[in-house]
């Protein structure tokens, strides 16, 4: 364990709009693998504390997962959706190994701040459409980069379309459901055009549209 006053030169704290059993998660300048949170409940602390703030301050470091999904501990950590989403977001290029990851992160945080900006009291991203979007990205790491965008309700939608008859969209609902839609040859009659849509679990998404020859679209 360690204070807040041992480590002032390094960190500026800051809290959220309330103070009551607050949780402030702080980058470590040197080990962008770890983080801390402030472990105080006191109502009587200020929005703002400076780095010249004397009173210690207990707090204490939480590992990032280096391995598994980035939910694993953060969880643990008590934050509210939007930070919990920075520091999923944050964590991508390490968590999920795609040639695009970076490329991902970048776009979920230009939605992120997009989405913040137009409704600054609302989530900006559901952390547990999130979790699910990082589940289905988990299983190859050949997937392409698709089209990524939110829906109103703040859940994350991705979609990969090669024609106007050849097009798959998914849109990651909660932790393990999900909705798709997808426009391709109708595996018993190629000449003809099979629409098909519905709900299903995370884990049943490859298996379903497999015969519809998407894969070979949407993994390079």
């Amino acid at each position: 364990m360690r204070t807040a006053s041992s480590i002032n030169d390094d960190f500026d704290f800051s809290w959220g709009e309330e103070a009551d059993n607050a949780a402030t998660v702080i980058n470590h300048p040197n080990r962008p693998d770890y983080c801390y949170k402030d472990i105080i409940a006191n109502n009587s602390l200020p929005k703002a504390l400076k780095s010249s703030r004397t009173d210690p301050i207990k707090c204490e470091i939480i590992p990032f997962p280096s391995s598994g999904s980035p939910f694993d501990q953060i969880d643990e950590i008590y934050i509210d959706d939007d930070h919990k989403a920075l520091s999923v977001i944050k964590n991508i290029p390490k968590s999920l190994k795609l040639e695009h990851a970076q490329r991902i992160a970048n776009r979920l945080q230009y939605l992120y701040d997009v989405s913040k900006e137009d409704d600054p009291d609302e989530i900006a991203i559901s952390s547990q459409s999130m979790e699910c979007f990082l589940k289905f990205f988990a299983q190859d790491e050949r997937f392409g980069y698709p089209d990524i965008a939110l829906t109103p309700s703040k859940n994350i939608l991705v979609e990969w379309r090669i024609g106007p008859d050849q097009n798959f969209a998914i849109e990651f609902l909660s932790k393990n459901d999900t909705y798709f839609a997808l426009f391709a040859p109708d595996p018993k009659h190629p000449e003809r055009v099979a629409r098909v849509s519905g709900s299903v679990s995370i884990d049943s998404v490859l298996d379903i549209i497999k015969p519809y020859g998407i894969l070979s679209w949407i993994l390079r």
